[in-house]
């Protein structure tokens, strides 16, 4: 199976966010789920996020 891995968070962010193949995890619970995700979005809040910006760090500026 595929994931999206951001592998750290580092000023030039242009390489930390890759598609790895990955083994399928095995489900160790008997209520364990695995759920399938067919799509997912970004928005500006993690571009902030990404930067440094937000509650833990107000001197930033976001735009």
């Amino acid at each position: 199976m595929q994931a999206a891995r951001l592998h750290e968070y580092t000023d030039d962010m242009s390489n930390a966010l890759s598609i790895d193949d990955i083994d399928r995890p095995d489900i160790e619970r008997s209520d364990g789920v695995l759920v399938e995700v067919e799509g997912a979005g970004w928005c500006q809040t993690d571009n902030h996020i990404i930067e440094g910006c937000g509650k833990s760090t107000p001197h930033r500026i976001c735009r």
